[in-house]
């Protein structure tokens, strides 16, 4: 696949893979050797894996020399190319930010050489570096949405669009911002023979299925702890502030506590943004004079909030 996203060329402009400058950014050899200052080198062989779908607290890699290739798994465990980094090239999307599970795996092709940064000093090299943390979280940011957009990294849900639980497990996924297919067993000819290959019936509906596992209809809190979008909580952990609700407000308190230093928990039931968050346009919001949707308004104060370290704790109450 070289450098090209997988699939189709991209016709649609707002397409993350049709700005491949942005979402898969090439650093100068300045940024390059300044990041290097955070990490050490290691050498890969050509196939290591240097991180598998489903780890927590995955590291930052910036290719030196070679290429790192990575990869999507679907329902069976087939295998696609998402992107390959080369020289100078860095891995990693939001979840880097906080401690969900990732969604893709990343491997060597070839002999490869990285830059490894571990998670703490990551977060010391954005603050650092603004203006390598800028390219680095506008790409990070482009790539959650390529994966929503493209399916990729994505989980499978199987069930009637009219069934209360259908539409509940499909609002979560999305207000979460995890990559997900689904499918109307009451519309899509092909259903049947999808559930058949699984052994489902209808009796099963709705399901969600991913390369690991298969849920019938779970509630919202386990589907949040089989897919890894929540985090545990430390009971012994001592924090400075823990915000209850991830509306508009509460993720303005968490950035603010969490910029000052403060050891900062986000307690949310559902998913970020609140109420705000299921509005299609917001258009009295202070600092968007042409308005913004209330998912993009809470994802980026979601990252903003854990880019200062705040964690955020999803489907606990």
């Amino acid at each position: 696949m070289g450098n090209s996203a997988p699939g189709a060329q991209p016709v649609d402009s707002s397409d993350p893979y049709a700005r491949l400058e942005q979402t898969f950014p090439v650093l100068s050899e300045d940024m390059a050797g300044r990041i290097a200052r955070f990490g050490h080198r290691e050498t890969l062989a050509d196939g290591d894996h240097v991180f598998h779908r489903g780890e927590r607290g995955v590291d930052f890699f910036l290719v030196h020399t070679g290429e790192i290739e990575i990869i999507d798994h679907g329902d069976h465990g087939e295998e696609g190319i998402v992107h390959r980094h080369c020289a100078r090239q860095f891995t990693g999307e939001l979840d880097l930010f906080n401690d969900r599970k990732i969604l893709v795996s990343g491997r060597a092709v070839g002999p490869t050489e990285v830059i490894r940064v571990p998670r703490p000093d990551f977060r010391r090299l954005i603050v650092a570096e603004p203006d390598i943390g800028e390219i680095i979280m506008r790409a990070f940011i482009l790539r959650r949405v390529a994966l929503m957009q493209h399916q990729q990294g994505a989980v499978t849900l199987v069930g009637p669009a009219r069934s209360a639980d259908t539409v509940r497990i499909n609002a979560f996924l999305t207000r979460n911002g995890y990559p997900h297919r689904t499918i109307d067993s009451t519309a899509d000819p092909d259903a049947a023979a999808f559930l058949e290959g699984f052994g489902l019936s209808d009796a099963d509906l709705p399901v969600v299925i991913s390369e690991e596992q298969i849920l019938r209809n779970p509630s919202t809190h386990d589907l949040a702890d089989a897919l890894g979008v929540a985090v545990a909580i430390d009971q012994q952990r001592l924090h400075d502030l823990i915000v209850v609700g991830a509306g508009p407000a509460g993720l303005a308190a968490a950035v603010y506590a969490a910029s000052e230093g403060l050891d900062t928990l986000i307690v949310e039931s559902t998913a970020p943004g609140g109420q705000a968050g299921t509005s299609s346009k917001i258009e009295n919001y202070l600092g968007f004079p042409t308005g913004i949707s209330g998912q993009a308004l809470a994802g980026r104060a979601q990252v903003q909030a854990q880019k200062f370290g705040a964690r955020l704790a999803v489907s606990r109450a």
